[in-house]
């Protein structure tokens, strides 16, 4: 890790902003009590804190960024399996027209269908 975390102090990093799109902020000081910088947004004079190791992902070619890559394409892949696997269960199982919700676990284990399930 880095022994000197203000040296990255001054450095513009991309942010995103869930549902609203990349915005580039600026670090603009480091809190060493907190282990968090302060990044502002100079177009709207939007301030917040960001934890070290969240900043270090957000920096191109850092030891970080690369692992969070690979993190992300990893729940990425799990996520479309899982939806694959969903749509592969709807259209082999029971029409949706027919399906009714059991009321309780115990009817649901005596289901016509527990075995899809179980």
């Amino acid at each position: 890790l880095l022994s000197d975390k203000s040296i990255i102090v001054g450095r513009k990093v991309k942010v995103p902003f869930p549902g609203i799109g990349n915005y580039v902020c600026k670090l603009e000081k480091y809190n060493r009590d907190a282990d968090t910088y302060t990044l502002s947004h100079p177009d709207d004079n939007w301030t917040g804190d960001m934890l070290f190791n969240d900043v270090v992902k957000l920096i191109p070619k850092s030891w970080l960024t690369d692992e969070h890559i690979a993190h992300v394409n990893a729940l990425s892949c799990a996520y479309l399996e899982a939806l694959d696997t969903a749509c592969c269960m709807s259209a082999s199982s029971v029409s949706i027209t027919s399906f009714t919700e059991p009321a309780n676990f115990t009817k649901a284990m005596m289901a016509p269908d527990k075995s899809q399930i179980c």
